[in-house]
């Protein structure tokens, strides 16, 4: 049986980092990211893809600080982002893409 691919992405994450969210975000600044850059990451890898307001309320970020890191993310090419009826849609890249 195949994982869905969230559990697949925190499977690699726990073999990767160790386990527990701290470790993790400890390693992600590790790879140049912030604090709140690491919440939102982690929150759309859990999510797959959402909308800014669905990645803001799991990440516990303001939707306001969200876009801005959300642009961040992407032009550090850690997420992706397309438009599905009229609505941006973000969705987190393989965290191999971090190595």
């Amino acid at each position: 049986m195949k994982l869905p691919k969230t559990a697949q992405n925190y499977v690699y994450l726990f073999k990767k980092f160790g386990k527990g969210w701290p470790t993790i975000t400890q390693t992600l600044s590790q790879f140049g990211l912030t604090p709140n850059q690491s919440k939102v990451y982690l929150a759309l890898l859990e999510l797959g893809e959402a909308k800014v307001q669905e990645i803001a309320k799991k990440a516990r970020v303001l939707r306001t600080t969200t876009y801005e890191i959300l642009e961040q993310l992407k032009n550090i090419g850690v997420i992706a982002m397309y438009n599905r009826q009229n609505a941006r849609i973000y969705m987190a890249e393989p965290p191999r893409m971090l190595e």
